[in-house]
């Protein structure tokens, strides 16, 4: 989910978001990344999106959603 807390819209942006373990140093190695393009979203609207993961290690050694945190590059 996107979210534009902004009071302007956004319009052909992309995203590169990395994922990272909830306690590593920011700019630590990332367990995955992924890029997400928004068209266009208004001010303060929301918007879900999907985008293949580029997994950095085997999904299997992801740990629990709610022990990883969402770092935008």
């Amino acid at each position: 989910m996107v979210v534009n807390h902004g009071e302007e819209p956004l319009v052909g942006v992309s995203l590169s978001v990395a994922l990272r373990t909830a306690g590593a140093a920011r700019g630590s190695p990332a367990l995955g990344r992924f890029t997400v393009k928004i068209a266009g979203l208004k001010a303060g609207g929301s918007q879900e999106v999907q985008a293949p993961l580029e997994a950095l290690g085997t999904l299997a050694s992801m740990p629990p959603w709610r022990q990883i945190r969402a770092e935008i590059e």
